[in-house]
């Protein structure tokens, strides 16, 4: 495939994640050219990466990643029917982790199993959707809710 067309596949998926995950807050594109650059825009436009929060960050990239799974999956090259997100929110706060926590809700119709890993506990996550690992006298255990 031509990087041209894998732009213009790119552009659509990213387009579509963006609009899903971070509504008109943050625009992606990749614009022509012999180097493969990903551009981000706000509301008022371009800007750099330094003036985006920690959370908008998150978003960014998590779209790019997905556009580009679904550019793979389209392209017959993978089938990626899980989504495990690691630690992402060790610099995002409890608003920010929730939103990630609705995030994963949104993503669940596409991936047969969606799995968030979180440093801490997280208020007001639904209890159905935590399952706690405790460490206790060196034995660890799984439960469902906090």
């Amino acid at each position: 495939m031509l990087m041209d067309d894998v732009r213009t596949m790119l552009q659509h998926h990213v387009g579509v994640y963006c609009c899903r995950l971070a509504g008109d807050q943050i625009r992606i594109t990749f614009p022509p050219g012999d180097k493969f650059d990903i551009l981000l825009h706000g509301p008022k436009g371009p800007m750099p990466i330094e003036a985006v929060s920690t959370g908008g960050v998150w978003r960014a990239n998590l779209c790019v990643l997905l556009a580009l799974r679904k550019t793979l999956q389209f392209m017959g090259s993978t089938r990626l029917d899980m989504l495990l997100l690691d630690d992402l929110c060790g610099h995002i706060d409890d608003t920010g982790s929730r939103a990630l926590v609705d995030v994963a809700a949104k993503l669940a119709s596409e991936f047969g199993l969606v799995l968030i890993t979180l440093p801490r506990m997280v208020e007001n996550i639904p209890e159905s959707q935590v399952l706690a690992v405790v460490k206790k006298n060196g034995e660890a255990t799984i439960r469902m809710g906090v």
